[in-house]
């Protein structure tokens, strides 16, 4: 993935508890559903919270590789869903 389109969909998930009912808000939202539970609270910690890595590691109790991990597939499972609602170009 392309650095340029990664940090858009990260721009979009900070901003996604501000959204209103936006095509990209519905996405989000889809793919936070499908997420595994520790998921869901990584992705509300990060983006919604914006808790440190640090934060977030202690309070479920991961390691910092398994963070990174977890980012990097909620940001590929986005970029993906995003891609079929044609929100971005893949």
């Amino acid at each position: 993935m392309k650095k340029e389109l990664r940090q858009e969909i990260e721009l979009r998930l900070y901003r996604y508890s501000q959204m209103q009912a936006s095509a990209w808000d519905n996405v989000i939202a889809a793919q936070i559903k499908k997420m595994p539970k520790q998921q869901q609270q990584l992705f509300c910690m990060r983006y919604i919270e914006k808790k440190s890595e640090r934060e977030i590691c202690k309070d479920l109790h991961i390691e910092r590789a398994t963070y990174y991990n977890w980012i990097n597939s909620i940001v590929n499972d986005m970029a993906i869903a995003a891609a079929y609602a044609r929100l971005i170009e893949p």
